[in-house]
Protein backbone atom coordinates (compact mmCIF):
# COMPACT_ATOMS: atom_id res chain seq x y z
CA UNK A 1 0.00 0.00 0.00
CA UNK A 2 2.80 2.42 0.89
CA UNK A 3 4.85 1.64 -2.23
CA UNK A 4 1.87 1.28 -4.58
CA UNK A 5 2.46 3.57 -7.59
CA UNK A 6 -1.30 4.24 -7.77
CA UNK A 7 -1.66 4.94 -4.07
CA UNK A 8 -1.85 8.30 -2.35
CA UNK A 9 0.22 7.40 0.73
CA UNK A 10 3.30 9.53 1.22
CA UNK A 11 6.65 8.73 2.79
CA UNK A 12 8.15 6.05 0.56
CA UNK A 13 9.31 5.73 -3.02
CA UNK A 14 6.65 4.32 -5.32
CA UNK A 15 7.65 0.96 -6.79
CA UNK A 16 5.54 -1.73 -8.42
CA UNK A 17 7.97 -4.45 -7.28
CA UNK A 18 7.98 -3.27 -3.66
CA UNK A 19 4.19 -2.90 -3.70
CA UNK A 20 3.81 -6.49 -4.94
CA UNK A 21 6.14 -7.71 -2.18
CA UNK A 22 4.17 -5.80 0.43
CA UNK A 23 0.78 -6.95 -0.79
CA UNK A 24 2.07 -10.54 -1.00
CA UNK A 25 3.31 -10.40 2.59
CA UNK A 26 0.03 -8.87 3.78
CA UNK A 27 -1.84 -11.69 2.02
CA UNK A 28 0.34 -14.30 3.79
CA UNK A 29 -0.32 -12.72 7.19
CA UNK A 30 -4.06 -12.41 6.60
CA UNK A 31 -4.23 -16.05 5.45
CA UNK A 32 -2.60 -17.07 8.75
CA UNK A 33 -4.84 -14.84 10.88
CA UNK A 34 -7.88 -13.59 8.91
CA UNK A 35 -9.71 -10.41 9.78
CA UNK A 36 -13.27 -10.88 11.07
CA UNK A 37 -16.01 -10.57 8.47
CA UNK A 38 -19.02 -10.39 10.78
CA UNK A 39 -20.41 -7.78 13.11
CA UNK A 40 -18.95 -4.47 14.20
CA UNK A 41 -15.36 -5.74 14.07
CA UNK A 42 -15.69 -6.57 10.36
CA UNK A 43 -16.88 -3.03 9.65
CA UNK A 44 -13.92 -1.38 11.37
CA UNK A 45 -11.51 0.19 8.91
CA UNK A 46 -7.78 -0.17 8.35
CA UNK A 47 -6.38 2.55 6.05
CA UNK A 48 -9.93 3.37 4.98
CA UNK A 49 -10.83 -0.22 4.02
CA UNK A 50 -13.28 -2.29 6.06
CA UNK A 51 -11.53 -5.30 7.59
CA UNK A 52 -13.94 -7.69 5.89
CA UNK A 53 -12.91 -6.25 2.48
CA UNK A 54 -9.13 -6.11 2.90
CA UNK A 55 -8.43 -9.54 1.34
CA UNK A 56 -10.48 -8.65 -1.74
CA UNK A 57 -8.69 -5.28 -2.02
CA UNK A 58 -5.25 -6.91 -1.75
CA UNK A 59 -6.07 -9.60 -4.32
CA UNK A 60 -7.34 -6.94 -6.72
CA UNK A 61 -4.23 -4.78 -6.34
CA UNK A 62 -1.94 -7.79 -6.88
CA UNK A 63 -3.81 -8.69 -10.09
CA UNK A 64 -3.81 -5.11 -11.35
CA UNK A 65 -0.12 -4.51 -10.60
CA UNK A 66 0.83 -7.82 -12.23
CA UNK A 67 -0.85 -6.66 -15.47
CA UNK A 68 0.92 -3.29 -15.57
Amino acid sequence: MWHDPNGSRQGTDKSKEEALKGYGRAKELIDLNPFPHEGDEGRKKVYGIEKRNISVFIDGRIRQLALE
